[in-house]
């Protein structure tokens, strides 16, 4: 087979010439497949769950009693980083790491909550 710009002979099935370097035959763009689409996900979901799920954890660090009012408050702040952290991992977003340290941190801080004595 010939080049058809500089007539030098080339391999059959060639896409670029070895002699001038012309691109022997027009290349389509590949479409954008799923994996790079999912790295390209936001991950506000996963570090909200994350976020909260510390911020649950930390409650516990005072040595002051709780009321009842806190108490409730720390079990929706844990139900939400757990929340967050599910739809964070069922849309297989980046950040999968963050989002399962909020499930993590939800869950324990939702079992203090529970273990709170008024």
């Amino acid at each position: 087979m010939k080049c058809p710009f500089c007539k030098e002979e080339i391999a059959d099935g060639a896409i670029k010439c070895k002699h001038c370097g012309s691109m022997l035959y027009q290349t389509e763009p590949q479409p954008m497949t799923q994996q790079v689409l999912v790295q390209q996900a936001p991950i506000w979901s996963s570090i909200t769950s994350m976020v909260l799920g510390i911020l649950a954890l930390m409650t516990f660090l005072t040595e002051e009693w709780f009321t009842v009012d806190e108490a409730i408050g720390l079990a929706i702040i844990s139900g939400l980083a757990i929340i967050f952290s599910a739809v964070a991992l069922s849309q297989k977003q980046r950040g999968r790491g963050m989002a399962i340290a909020g499930l993590v941190t939800g869950i324990l801080g939702a079992l203090c909550a529970l273990g709170i004595e008024f």
